[in-house]
């Protein structure tokens, strides 16, 4: 327990991406949607320890200090360098020093299962006997069966259980990426499981759209060439092609290096009913989608990757009481098993199939499953374990 006169909880995050406003200005459009969850915890936090000051805490790469305030949390800025190198050595170096000056209560590292940039939090952690909460968004890298053999990857391997080993409480996106350190029973005992959870921008909105025998469909989020995109714009054009009933329309939402490429694939082809909106703040995202959307499209591959991660899209879509179209991965099964839309492989043919019987299919059912579940998503419900965690650390 700690009793000390230190009023602050700092999030390290090795990211010049902080915030949505961070990824605008930085032309990063297409990653925005992951970055929303940052700012749930820290708002959470916020509302926790409204006596704490709650930090944010990242890189600008022009080597200048900047914060900004927001109405329960700030972000913060340390100066580093815009190469790959030199920047996690910076960050070491002056993340360390601010922790010193700043004497926090709590050290939480924000992590995508990478620890070199967080070795300046770990060390100030030790040396002061601070709380150290290291949250894995992404599995450790050097854990995960598939990742590739790499000259360094037993030096990482070794860093990776230091960190471990040293930490406090160790964050989990899903219970699959705790479960790759059970063969560690120490560390795994530290586990609390942290799913990403929907703004509070889509707890506000209800389903507004009026009912009609257009189905529209709609993806949101990043717009890359890992997401093969184009299998599901092939998949609607093969639903629409195969039933001249089908009148549906499909909306995609975002930014993103594939974002040209996919028009351009749906221009020459000529496939109607495909529109791209660009990019939308979350909260006229959240907006836009319960007045118009029949139907949440959710289409993530099927690589082992995914099977460790935690959609953000599911939650948002839930939140807004939206029936669900997603591929077939662990963490959706909560679609199917609490009947909130339907699965299907993430191929052309099989989303062809789901969109068409999404076409004869009552909503209705769907709806009122998804506004049983939400709660399961909100913010207070995500955090509260990880919330009397930290309280437990504070006196």
């Amino acid at each position: 327990m700690i009793s000390v006169k230190r009023k602050a909880i700092v999030i390290l995050d090795f990211s010049a991406s902080l915030t949505q406003e961070d990824c605008i200005d930085r032309g990063n459009r297409g990653i925005y949607y992951y970055d929303s969850s940052k700012g749930s915890l820290a708002s959470y936090l916020a509302r926790k320890f409204p006596k704490l000051t709650i930090t944010l805490m990242g890189v600008n790469t022009n080597f200048k200090y900047k914060t900004k305030r927001y109405e329960d949390y700030r972000v913060e800025y340390l100066p580093c360098f815009d190469k790959p190198v030199s920047m996690k050595v910076v960050f070491n170096i002056v993340s360390f020093l601010y922790l010193v000056i700043e004497r926090p209560l709590i050290v939480y590292v924000y992590s995508s299962g990478w620890f070199p940039p967080h070795i300046g939090g770990l060390i100030y952690s030790k040396l002061t006997k601070t709380p150290l909460f290291v949250d894995l968004r992404d599995p450790i890298q050097s854990l995960i069966p598939f990742s590739p053999e790499k000259s360094g990857r037993r030096k990482l391997k070794l860093l990776d259980k230091l960190y471990l080993a040293h930490s406090n409480k160790i964050i989990h996106a899903n219970e699959r990426s705790n479960r790759l350190l059970k063969w560690f029973p120490r560390v795994y005992r530290k586990g609390i499981i942290v799913p990403n959870c929907a703004r509070d921008y889509f707890y506000a909105k209800t389903k507004q759209a009026k009912e009609s025998k257009q189905q529209i469909f709609a993806y949101w989020g990043v717009i890359h060439e890992a997401r093969k995109l184009d299998t599901v714009i092939r998949g609607f054009a093969k639903a629409k092609k195969s039933n001249k009933k089908f009148k549906a329309k499909l909306y995609i939402i975002g930014d993103g290096s594939d974002l040209h490429r996919l028009k351009k694939f749906v221009e020459e082809h000529k496939l109607p009913d495909i529109y791209f909106t660009g990019y939308m703040t979350l909260e006229n995202l959240s907006k836009f989608l319960s007045q118009n959307c029949s139907v949440a499209l959710i289409p993530i591959p099927q690589t082992e990757f995914y099977q460790f991660s935690s959609p953000i899209k599911l939650a948002e879509a839930i939140a807004l009481e939206l029936p669900i179209l997603a591929s077939r991965i662990e963490p959706h099964r909560i679609v199917e098993d609490n009947e909130l839309g339907l699965l299907c492989d993430h191929t052309e043919d099989d989303y062809a199939c789901a969109f068409l019987k999404f076409h004869n299919l009552n909503l209705n059912k769907f709806r009122e499953n998804c506004r049983k579940e939400k709660w399961k998503f909100a913010p207070e419900r995500v955090f509260k374990e990880l919330g009397e965690s930290i309280a437990s650390y504070i006196r």
